[in-house]
């Protein structure tokens, strides 16, 4: 239980949403369905610090997590995603980083770099202790400020931060390992769209920090920022010569208002639409973090939802954690058109792309956004 705000050490904070018995990964998958049952559990316990209104996992126990190959987050089979990391990949080279330094700290599976060197980036080196493969410029171990002969012209932080207990002290630590140099890219999501969309399942236990803009621009005297992926995301560049404390910052009235009460009516209604659909095949599509704690929520026995589709040819054949429902391949869909079909996206940029997929099953199809509550989409 964390005693203080992980980012400013205040020690007042304001309840906001709590969740029981969540997978302590959403990324980690399992061979065999009893392993994924029985996958250890953790609690949510959101709370908004009331001197810098950070929001963080007053729960969470980093000593629990340990990110190794069995983690897979890889997004890049799908092709609206690796058009989104071209972009990232094009605003990199705008800003003049391509011939350059670069470090991706938390680099995964290292998707980012090699879409980086495809690009004629000639100088990247990356951490990850779940990286796959013998790059002997990605170290297969977490970054722990380890300082290089020259500092890093940029250094790349992507999905990373919030997952880290204390992502301050990890910024100092970056920041000092690079001498104070060079400019800092950070990408993580939303806290304000996931309001919005009174998203309850993407809040889960590897996220313990939910930024906003604000926050993040706190702690920088230079810095910009702007939404991204749909808005789902907030890329942000940080001058690391100008990393600073969090201050005091006044509370957005509405943000995070009756967090709870909200999530929880979503919660019930999305058990009605499913109670409503349960004469189909139901199909979650996306075995990671929003689909799994969909279903760890909405049907945490495996008594509705059918089965999962993921193209991740690694999560193919496996078992999401908490629920063991099984993950197919889209291919192997046709195997259930003889029943009346409802797909559930679970994340609605990659629905054009599903619905050329499976056009030819005819299903009816929801996302989890707010959207699904207002009607469906055909495919």
């Amino acid at each position: 239980m964390q005693r203080q705000c992980p980012l400013c050490r205040h020690s007042e904070w304001t309840a906001l949403y709590t969740a029981e018995e969540l997978p302590l990964f959403q990324n980690v998958v399992f061979a065999d369905r009893d392993d994924a049952k029985n996958t250890k559990r953790a609690r949510i316990d959101l709370q908004e610090c009331q001197n810098c209104q950070f929001v963080f996992n007053a729960a969470f126990d980093e000593s629990q997590m340990n990110y190794d190959g069995r983690y897979q987050n890889e997004q890049g089979h799908s092709r609206y995603f690796g058009t989104y990391l071209d972009a990232v990949v094009a605003e990199l080279q705008a800003k003049g980083f391509q011939n350059k330094r670069v470090i991706e700290i938390g680099c995964g599976k290292g998707a980012f770099i090699s879409k980086l060197r495809q690009a004629g980036f000639t100088n990247t080196k990356g951490y990850d202790p779940a990286f796959e493969g013998n790059d002997p410029d990605i170290i297969c171990d977490y970054y722990k400020g380890q300082s290089a002969d020259e500092p890093a012209d940029l250094i790349v932080l992507r999905h990373v931060l919030e997952h880290v207990a204390k992502p301050f002290d990890f910024l100092k630590t970056i920041a000092q390992a690079n001498r104070s140099l060079g400019t800092i890219y950070i990408e993580v999501p939303d806290f304000q769209w996931i309001v919005r969309e009174n998203a309850f399942w993407d809040i889960y236990n590897e996220h313990c920090n939910y930024f906003t803009s604000q926050t993040l621009s706190s702690l920088f005297a230079l810095s910009e920022c702007h939404p991204s992926f749909e808005d789902q995301y907030l890329s942000f560049f940080g001058d690391l010569s100008s990393l600073r404390p969090p201050g005091p910052r006044l509370p957005v009235k509405g943000e995070t208002e009756e967090a709870d009460k909200v999530c929880a009516e979503h919660i019930h209604r999305w058990k009605a639409i499913l109670e409503n659909h349960k004469h189909h095949c139901i199909v979650v599509w996306g075995a990671a973090s929003k689909g799994v704690i969909f279903a760890n929520l909405i049907d945490p026995h495996a008594e509705i939802v059918r089965v999962f589709v993921d193209i991740n040819p690694k999560k193919q054949g496996m078992y999401i954690g908490g629920t063991g429902h099984k993950i197919i391949s889209p291919v192997q869909l046709k195997e259930f058109r003889d029943s009346p079909m409802t797909i559930i996206v679970a994340n609605k940029n990659y629905l054009d792309e599903i619905k050329q997929e499976v056009k030819e099953l005819k299903p009816q199809i929801l996302t989890l956004s707010m959207g699904g509550f207002q009607g469906v989409a055909l495919a």
